[in-house]
């Protein structure tokens, strides 16, 4: 007896090497990936040349907006707000292929940064035992792999609001700082202040405030209050989004495909008053789903509610394009952990098509000319762009599990539990 014991103690060894060898053969290949990536950076390649070109319009006009109107592929426009373009002056010496590469290793940081946080404080134990194939999978997916090998802004972006959320509780000022400081980059995430602001610590919105107040100082004080008239007049005002194209994955973008005339598309319509109505329809309807759902309680119910509202950001900003969905991974293992609380099959394949819908790239039909001729006509608009639905799939998940997890409370009697607590937080 005591030898079995023995045998059966030592089990778990094997099974430990066992893992250890998949994560490793797995991280590997993510590896790999990265490498293939890093191979392939070229000028063709290279979306994070716009927000250089703003740079060096600052240093040559004044304006970061110069060449935004011109539509010319040696000077491109450059489409945020203008803090993103001053702080990157101090990178033009690099060169434009040094500051492609500087600008990847940046955003490589940042992807291994976003993964591992958001592993760390929304992935359930059997997910975390696991991560090699899960780093494989992330860095392979079209959103993430295009991200990295295009240079843009998603995955720093998604780094920022995860941060946020893991700061909340006993680093307030850290987490107002990062909602700033991505919202002065990219405006969507702005949206996330109606969860602090819902269900707190409110104090997060004070250090926003008051920290986004002093970022935006800074164009201000080279140029006077120029630099966002501009970006209101060329940019917001100028017509420079195409808010119909089927890489805006957002409510907008559905609404103005179905009923606005373009070149690409057959509309349903030329009736741009019916698609702004129902793009606001749609979002006032997402709005207060996620209202309704942000006083879930209990750490998973902090998770839920935040996962909600990051899907809501994508879906109620008016342009929102591909490169922004690997801020998804959160909803994704946020998901995973509710359904190892409250297992359910229709969730798990629910939540298995709606990845699956979300992984579908631009012009995901192209091999299918007969499909394709009927996705850019009429009623076919509605299944362009499948990542909207990707979208609203995980959204529907998280409020179902979420109203599943306020029954729990309710009859365990759990409703003075804290909203975090130090697995979230620590």
């Amino acid at each position: 007896m005591k030898h079995i014991a023995l045998v059966f103690q030592a089990a778990p060894a094997p099974r430990q090497r066992i893992r250890r060898l998949i994560n490793l053969c797995f991280a590997i290949l993510a590896a790999l990936v990265i490498v293939s990536i890093g191979v392939n950076l070229r000028p063709g390649f290279d979306d994070s040349k716009q927000y250089r070109q703003g740079a060096r319009n600052i240093v040559a006009t004044g304006d970061a907006y110069a060449t935004t109107r011109l539509q010319d592929e040696r000077y491109p426009g450059y489409p945020n707000p203008p803090l993103l373009a001053y702080l990157l002056v101090p990178t033009l010496p690099l060169g434009e292929g040094g500051g492609r590469l500087a600008w990847f290793y940046l955003n490589l940081a940042a992807t291994v940064g976003f993964f591992w946080l958001t592993l760390r404080i929304a992935a359930p134990p059997w997910v975390r035992t696991f991560w090699g194939p899960l780093a494989f999978a992330v860095v392979f997916s079209p959103s993430t792999y295009l991200c990295l090998l295009f240079g843009q802004l998603g995955i720093m972006l998604a780094l920022l609001l995860v941060a946020s959320f893991a700061l909340a509780q006993r680093r307030s000022a850290c987490a107002g700082a990062t909602i700033a400081l991505a919202t002065v980059i990219k405006l969507y995430p702005g949206l996330l202040v109606l969860y602090y602001l819902l269900r707190g610590p409110r104090r997060i919105l004070l250090w926003a405030s008051a920290i986004g107040g002093v970022l935006l100082l800074i164009p201000v004080f080279f140029h006077g209050f120029q630099p966002y008239q501009r970006y209101y007049d060329v940019v917001l005002r100028g017509n420079f989004y195409p808010y119909a194209a089927e890489f805006n994955v957002s409510l907008m973008g559905l609404w103005y495909r179905l009923f606005t005339a373009t070149a690409r598309f057959t509309a349903l319509a030329d009736a741009p008053m019916l698609a702004s109505v129902l793009t606001l329809l749609t979002s006032l309807a997402t709005l207060a789903l996620c209202v309704r759902c942000t006083g879930t309680p209990g750490e998973l119910g902090a998770l839920l509610s935040f996962s909600m509202w990051m899907c809501a950001t994508l879906l109620l900003s008016p342009i929102n394009g591909y490169y922004n969905l690997p801020v998804l991974l959160f909803p994704l293992l946020v998901i995973a952990r509710g359904l190892s609380r409250y297992p359910s099959v229709a969730l798990t394949g629910g939540a298995l098509v709606a990845t699956g819908l979300i992984s579908l790239p631009s012009e995901w039909y192209g091999r299918w000319p007969r499909l394709a001729a009927f996705l850019l006509h009429g009623w076919g608009l509605f299944g362009l762009v499948p990542a909207l639905f990707g979208i609203y799939g995980y959204l529907a998940i998280l409020t179902v599990i979420a109203r599943r997890h306020r029954r729990a409370s309710r009859n365990d009697d759990i409703h003075g539990v804290r909203l975090y607590d130090d697995a979230i937080v620590r």
